[in-house]
């Protein structure tokens, strides 16, 4: 097919799938048809199959759902560094090209501009409205945090402005692949032993399928601590599945999990105007395992705006026999009610965390990415408040500068 046939075909395909699989339709701001409609003049400008990708993007991210996107392999790539966005402003988080380094780009350095662009106009007008979030931190998260402010069809040119104490570095790199030459493949799970027998496990993300396997290996060394630390921070979630293993591990009881329903499409109803109840599911139960001894010390699960998706199905960690506090940059990270492609909804418990973590600054970029946690042991349960600790167990944290 040409490629303007081809490009309104897309546009006609999403707007037909989302209308009728979308399981938030009657939550949509818009209205979908008048949108579809708008973007018919704009489809048939398009110019190039990247033109016709951001303009779908674009429009399914006005459902505002994180697992609702359009994504196409036309060899996008990023310029060799990722940027994180702290205290509102937006800094070099990792540099991943020799080149660049030797012309001055370092760790911490403001990132003031894209392109010629004041940075967060930038962000503002050529990212953040194609990003696909059920939640404000998770589209900040998106944007500014890892390469999305560069991403661009591979070959094209990217001009960053950088600062760094009251000096200006204006550099031009490739959003080419080969550019990375430092860059690290980093492990799924991270695993550590910090002072006074505290573990220290970092999970990068649950799309692994050694997961498993992998923890295992780990649970008897973890077993041999005294308290535990969780890292979800920038884990975009994967398979639920995994999570739930690990859950597994610190009960020996059950644990409810989530409910779940799903609108259904009967044609031969739908021409009648007649429309179906929707499917049900009941909570299944996730039991403990019967092979292990149970983790029942306490546990400090960090999070940040990063933590997603699978990653958010923890807040079951509530129902476990083991302590658990949540330490957070916010007030607040509430597990998000979100839809997938096969039109299931579910919605988790929210989650507020115990404790909130010292704000990052760009010292943070200097030495290590988590804070330190001070382990203070109590004569007595009541010793910590109680909307703080829902189980009578004689240990408190806090955080520490």
């Amino acid at each position: 097919l040409p490629g303007r046939t081809q490009h309104l075909l897309a546009l006609s395909r999403l707007w037909a799938a989302v209308r009728q699989n979308f399981v938030f339709m009657d939550r949509v701001a818009v209205d979908w048809d008048s949108l579809y409609a708008a973007y018919i003049p704009a489809m048939e400008r398009a110019r190039s199959d990247y033109e016709a990708l951001r303009l779908l993007q674009r429009m399914v991210a006005q459902v505002n759902d994180g697992h609702t996107y359009v994504y196409g392999s036309l060899g996008l790539q990023s310029a060799p560094f990722t940027t994180v966005m702290l205290g509102g402003k937006v800094y070099v988080d990792e540099v991943l090209s020799s080149a660049l380094q030797q012309r001055g780009m370092k760790r911490g350095m403001e990132v003031v501009g894209i392109d010629g662009q004041e940075v967060v106009f930038w962000a503002s007008e050529h990212v953040m409205p194609y990003v696909a979030a059920s939640t404000p931190q998770w589209r900040q998260y998106r944007t500014f945090c890892g390469g999305a402010l560069t991403e661009r069809p591979e070959g094209e040119k990217v001009k960053v402005t950088l600062q760094e104490d009251g000096r200006t570095l204006c550099l031009s790199c490739t959003a080419r692949r080969e550019e990375a030459d430092l860059r690290k493949a980093e492990p799924t799970v991270d695993y550590r032993v910090l002072d006074d027998s505290i573990g220290y496990l970092r999970i990068r993300n649950f799309m692994d399928s050694n997961l498993p396997t992998t923890f295992d290996r780990l649970y008897p060394q973890i077993c041999q601590t005294r308290a535990l630390i969780i890292d979800l921070r920038d884990n975009g979630g994967g398979n639920s599945n995994h999570g739930d293993y690990i859950l597994q591990h610190f009960t020996a009881d059950s644990l409810r999990c989530a409910s779940w329903s799903s609108p259904t499409y009967v044609p031969a109803l739908a021409s009648w105007g007649i429309k179906p109840d929707a499917y049900r599911m009941d909570g299944r139960c996730l039991y403990g395992r019967n092979d292990i001894v149970p983790y029942t010390r306490p546990i400090i699960v960090l999070i940040n705006h990063g933590t997603f998706s699978a990653a958010e199905d923890l807040p079951y960690f509530r129902a476990t026999a083991a302590p658990v506090w949540w330490a957070s940059r916010r007030a607040a990270v509430r597990a998000t009610v979100s839809a997938s492609p096969c039109r299931k909804v579910w919605r988790g418990p929210a989650s507020v965390p115990n404790t909130t973590s010292v704000p990052a600054t760009t010292t943070s970029l200097a030495g290590a990415c988590f804070p330190t946690l001070r382990w203070k042991k109590h004569s007595t349960a009541t010793s910590v408040p109680r909307s703080r600790q829902p189980w009578p167990v004689p240990y408190a944290c806090s955080v520490a500068e």
